[in-house]
């Protein structure tokens, strides 16, 4: 470790790893460590790299520091998804931001497989939309992200052509994923 890691409370508890807030550095950040209950190994590594890939993409928390049993990274603000009305016009920016992730996570033939359920993996801090927790992930040829925020859309509201979403899934591109923002734009 380059920086001096300093260890502060537990701000949340998860299945696979638990989130202390910390300074590293001059940084103030979060560091996530495995959960000893868990039955999963190497998910705090499993999550480093895939964060240090969608980085660059601008996706997930700025990725700091790691090793096999840490991960340091950017502390966020703001609220989890669940707290927004989507459906409000001034809101729908965020789930269009979303799928725009997914979208680049599809192309990249990454599986998050918490995107039918994000109420906690999705902080909005005013025009900024965050993903967190990526220990899951897995590479595919068959990634749903899309498809699957689509499916948490629907059950907040919002009307979803299952067509659409067909297309889409057979044929991951521009256009096909243009067509599923208009669905958000217009319902």
């Amino acid at each position: 470790m380059k920086k001096q890691l300093l260890i502060g409370q537990i701000l949340a508890k998860g299945k696979h790893g638990i989130v202390y807030d910390c300074k590293y550095g001059s940084k103030k950040c979060v560091v996530k460590k495995e959960n000893e209950k868990s039955d999963s190994n190497s998910t705090m590594l499993k999550e480093a790299i895939f964060l240090k890939k969608l980085n660059k993409y601008k996706i997930g928390p700025k990725l700091y520091y790691f090793d096999d049993n840490c991960v340091v990274m950017e502390k966020l603000n703001g609220d989890i998804i669940q707290n927004f009305d989507l459906k409000e016009n001034k809101n729908k920016y965020i789930a269009i931001s979303v799928l725009k992730q997914c979208f680049v996570m599809d192309k990249l033939g990454i599986n998050k497989f918490e995107m039918t359920n994000p109420h906690k993996h999705l902080f909005v801090d005013g025009k900024k939309v965050t993903m967190i927790d990526f220990e899951r992930c897995i590479y595919t040829n068959k990634p749903k992200n899309v498809t699957q925020f689509c499916e948490y859309l629907r059950r907040r509201g919002f009307q979803i052509d299952r067509n659409t979403l067909v297309e889409y899934k057979n044929k991951i591109c521009q256009e096909n994923f243009e067509k599923v923002v208009k669905m958000i734009k217009v319902s």
